[in-house]
């Protein structure tokens, strides 16, 4: 918190003093490219748009929280299949107590890993004035 108050009071000083404003520079704020490619570990593409939870039926004990937690509401509360579409979001895994969700599709798996491996790292707080 102290330092997000020192930013301000800095960022406060350098407002009082300027006349007029110029575009800033912000490392990592590179212009926009192409569309978003989702890619596996090595690299490639990744192909997991209709990747869905599979239920592992002997676990599920029908309790109905992954229905409930869907903000999709895409998951069937007869037999807690995914009927609808999937945004990935992970609310029925997480949510399920019986651990009977889960995903299957490899190349879905290859790209959360790459995400893991390269971006789980924290980074510290970086401020621009």
């Amino acid at each position: 918190m102290q330092e997000l108050y020192e930013f301000a009071l800095k960022a406060a000083g350098k407002l009082k003093k300027l006349e007029s404003f110029s575009e800033l520079a912000v490392v990592g704020n590179d212009p926009v490219g192409n569309y978003y490619v989702p890619l596996k570990e090595d690299g490639t593409p990744a192909k997991f748009l209709k990747a869905k939870p599979v239920t592992d039926i002997d676990r599920c004990t029908g309790c109905g929280l992954c229905a409930e937690t869907c903000p999709m509401n895409s998951i069937d509360d007869k037999d807690y299949s995914v009927s609808g579409i999937c945004i990935k979001c992970h609310a029925c895994i997480r949510n399920c107590p019986a651990h009977a969700k889960s995903f299957t599709d490899e190349q879905f798996l290859s790209h959360v890993k790459m995400l893991e491996n390269n971006y789980s790292r924290r980074a510290e707080n970086c401020f621009f004035y």
